[in-house]
């Protein structure tokens, strides 16, 4: 069972981030490329299920084949040199951290696949058709 506090507040947490406008790198040829580079990383890393590119933040699901720290550390070396050059900028791109939740059972996944593909609708951003790859239609 969910404890009920942790989904709220990562709930929260994910409203700021849907509409916070700090640090929003994540538009135009980055959203492109971030789609890109983590389909690249399939299957060696993980079966890519879905992702979410938001202006500020990343959603995935996936199914592991190595461990979550190396998939991550992958992702976010990989992709914070090429947005940094893209950019124009230099320095740490990502936060440190990351959240991770492992799905439990069907219910659990169809809700987590529905949240990730509607983010960008939910937040009405203007490119939110570019913004989502999923395994599956519905």
């Amino acid at each position: 069972m969910m404890d009920i506090n942790v989904s709220e507040r990562q709930m929260k947490i994910d409203a700021y981030c849907d509409q916070s406008n700090k640090r929003c790198y994540l538009n135009n040829e980055i959203i492109t490329m971030m789609i890109t580079y983590i389909q690249s990383l399939e299957p060696d890393f993980y079966t890519l299920i879905a992702v979410s590119i938001m202006p500020n933040h990343v959603h995935l699901l996936i199914q592991k084949k190595l461990e979550l720290r190396i998939i991550m550390q992958k992702i976010k070396g990989s992709t914070a040199f090429q947005i940094n050059k893209l950019l124009s900028r230099k320095g740490i791109f990502w936060e440190k951290s990351y959240f991770d939740k492992a799905v439990r059972n069907e219910k659990h996944f169809n809700t987590v696949y529905r949240y990730i593909k509607n983010n960008a609708y939910k937040a009405n951003l203007k490119d939110k058709n570019l913004r989502f790859y999923g395994a599956y239609s519905s």
